[in-house]
């Protein structure tokens, strides 16, 4: 994914935060202010699963030109288990 494309989704889940904090400043509905920080919590969960997958790519890349160096696949799986255990 380009990161015009990730810049973009960012901004989208700003906007969608701002609109949360509108709906706390006008004491909306609760249920439906906790509808959006789901929505906010996907958006940026998606984000951040593209740019894994973006980081996965290159590593495998670089993985297979380093002839599969230990270290290497062990930098990429701590990166993995960092965004999983969060």
């Amino acid at each position: 994914m380009e990161k015009n494309q990730i810049i973009n989704r960012l901004k989208i889940a700003e906007g969608q935060i701002r609109g949360i904090q509108n709906m706390i400043l006008e004491q909306r509905n609760w249920k439906d202010t906790l509808q959006q920080i789901a929505a906010v919590e996907s958006a940026i969960n998606n984000v951040a699963i593209l740019l894994l997958e973006n980081h996965t790519e290159s590593s495998i890349e670089n993985i297979v030109e380093n002839g599969g160096e230990n270290k290497e696949i062990q930098k990429l799986l701590k990166t993995i288990s960092g965004f999983i255990r969060k």
